[in-house]
């Protein structure tokens, strides 16, 4: 093999593992991301997070919690409404949901998924409501930073070891037959 085609398997090597790098931010990104929603008779992801309401209507708005599937049990609570509900089991076989209706007062209520995954809130009313989603928990946040970092570093020295790590030697000024020794 020429040293051309070396280089050129290397940049390749190099490219892949940016891209690597650069799509493993963006899931971690998009995943902890807040959303939010406005509109009426929506069905909106929460997943195992929390969402935030706000009803600016004068009358209480009832809206559900779902999840599908009947494995999909769930809990939900919230401090503001004083409120801890287990979701109920609609349907049978592959049809079947779980499900809990929660009433909303005027003003911004916070629902939490205590337990469970993959929840939607369902609004089926005429009247406007717009909704602040946080997908996923403190502990999930935490899961996918760290898994996210383990892919990045990882990366980053393959990268590092591809270009037998000269960056390393110009910052720290060792030998160079360290690192070689080190690699064969």
């Amino acid at each position: 093999m020429n040293k051309k085609m070396k280089v050129r398997g290397q940049q390749v090597r190099i490219v892949v593992a940016v891209i690597i790098i650069l799509s493993t931010l963006f899931w971690a990104f998009n995943r902890v991301r807040e959303r939010s929603y406005t509109g009426a008779q929506f069905a909106i992801p929460v997943g195992s997070g929390e969402v935030a309401v706000t009803n600016p209507g004068s009358e209480p708005l009832t809206v559900q919690m779902r999840a599908n599937g009947r494995m999909a049990n769930f809990t939900i609570a919230s401090s503001e409404l004083g409120l801890r509900q287990r979701g109920t089991r609609v349907g049978r076989g592959d049809a079947a949901y779980y499900q809990a209706t929660v009433e909303l007062p005027p003003g911004t209520a916070t629902l939490d998924v205590v337990r469970g995954n993959k929840v939607r809130l369902l609004s089926g009313s005429t009247q406007e409501i717009s909704a602040t989603v946080t997908p996923l928990t403190a502990r999930g946040e935490r899961i996918t930073f760290r898994l996210a970092a383990i892919v990045v570093l990882s990366a980053l020295f393959y990268i590092s070891r591809l270009l037998e790590h000269r960056w390393l030697r110009s910052v720290v000024a060792i030998p160079a037959r360290t690192f070689r020794r080190a690699a064969g």
